[in-house]
């Protein structure tokens, strides 16, 4: 762990050095929420905050801190003083071209539970490949609200899940996760990742910068390969399926099981007996309490047998009443 320091020689309006003060270090960005500080450059030991000088310090006031902007209050009896937006940071120790990966900027801390600092995030595991959960403040490490940018990693239905990859500006070694699910949690969110689609480094050092990379797939629930039904009997319709085609050789009977309708993400079902032999039931998933045009099951049956005698309808999920409904 590697933090910057702030050091600063207090003085009055005469330059005369305070033999005693008051220090309270605030976060710009966050309104004015108070700073986690420390006294030593590895992040170990915590310190008060606010904290206070006396006489065998000299005037000198110092703390180590999570890179940020910073307002200072100094009180030193009568005196108040008040230094805004210091910038404090390990950047001034980089170079310039760690900073141009492209992302949305946060610190790492080593803090295995939730919530992260602000402008921070966190992971339930040093050991990155075990890791299960991130959390990452609504803001970033400048500031920026950015809960909408994190929550779009949550792929849903999507069978084809988002990538999150993290980017060291320190050396630019990558790290990167599929995402099973965001949850929300008013003031940061929780990323749960997909276990065992750990790629990269296998830890970050706290309180290093790095960058928040997305990769959002294309995949839209409900427009996955169609199924195709050739034997009587039973099927599941997945979330991610496409048309279901029925084509039996023969007449026979087809169950037709749904998910929940909120689960389709409001894309429709075509369901088609292309061979002209099936009846065909449709059953509905219990929680769907509005079923299909609020019966729990729907029949269909062909007028006639053969290829061209086939008989066809759409349904439509409506989470908000809670079922399906036809055209």
């Amino acid at each position: 762990m590697s933090l910057a320091r702030y050091e600063r020689t207090l003085v009055d309006e005469a330059g005369n050095i305070l033999s005693s003060a008051t220090i309270t270090v605030r976060h710009e960005a966050t309104g004015s929420a108070l700073a986690t500080l420390y006294s030593d450059r590895e992040g170990t030991t915590p310190m008060a905050n606010p904290f206070s000088i006396g006489s065998s310090d000299n005037g000198l006031a110092a703390f180590h801190v999570i890179g940020g902007a910073y307002r200072i209050d100094v009180v030193s009896g009568g005196l108040t003083r008040t230094r805004r937006y210091q910038g404090i940071g390990t950047g001034s120790e980089i170079d310039a071209n760690a900073f141009l990966s492209a992302g949305w900027q946060f610190q790492v801390e080593g803090d295995n539970t939730a919530p992260p600092s602000a402008g921070c995030v966190r992971f339930d595991n040093d050991d990155l490949s075990l890791a299960t959960k991130a959390w990452f403040d609504y803001a970033t490490a400048a500031g920026a609200s950015i809960p909408g940018i994190i929550q779009e990693l949550d792929p849903g239905a999507k069978a084809t899940k988002n990538t999150m990859i993290l980017v060291s500006q320190a050396d630019g070694t990558q790290v990167s996760w599929t995402v099973d699910a965001v949850v929300d949690h008013t003031t940061y969110k929780e990323v749960d990742l997909t276990s065992g689609s750990h790629q990269g480094v296998d830890a970050l050092t706290s309180a290093t910068p790095v960058n928040l990379q997305r990769e959002i797939s294309g995949d839209i629930a409900g427009t996955g390969n169609d199924v195709v039904i050739t034997t009587a009997g039973t099927t599941v319709v997945g979330n991610t399926d496409g048309k279901i085609i029925v084509k039996l050789g023969s007449a026979g009977s087809v169950t037709l099981t749904l998910g929940k309708a909120a689960d389709r993400n409001s894309l429709p079902l075509i369901i088609a007996d292309f061979g002209g032999n099936a009846t065909i039931t449709v059953n509905c998933d219990a929680a769907d309490t509005g079923g299909i045009m609020g019966s729990t099951s729907m029949t269909m049956a062909s007028s006639g047998t053969g290829v061209g005698q086939a008989a066809s309808t759409t349904i439509y999920p409506k989470a908000s009443l809670n079922g399906w409904f036809t055209a």
